[in-house]
């Protein structure tokens, strides 16, 4: 979906969701970057503030959580921290 131009706008930017105590004592704010990492990868997603998410958890879109949860264990611990500023949008290509 994020190919096509016509329906690249549609797709929805994957976030990771902390409550919003989470964001102060992490020092996060919505809208900018955070750094998830495990011991197995690490993910950079915008950072989006959600009250449904309970203190202590992070919320990673599937896609992007399968670079950091090992199926080989019972519970995968993911450590949160500021990432680099957000990358400026696309300019888009003038057809006219």
């Amino acid at each position: 979906v994020t190919h096509s131009a016509a329906v690249s706008a549609l797709a929805a930017v994957p976030t990771i969701r902390l409550h919003p105590d989470e964001l102060n004592r992490l020092g996060l704010s919505a809208g900018g970057t955070a750094r998830a990492a495990s011991p197995r990868g690490s993910v950079t997603l915008v950072v989006a503030s959600d009250t449904s998410v309970p203190p202590g958890v992070v919320s990673v879109p599937a896609g992007e959580a399968a670079d950091l949860v090992d199926i080989a264990t019972a519970v995968t611990e993911v450590g949160v921290e500021p990432g680099p500023p957000p990358a400026p949008p696309a300019a888009k290509a003038d057809h006219g």
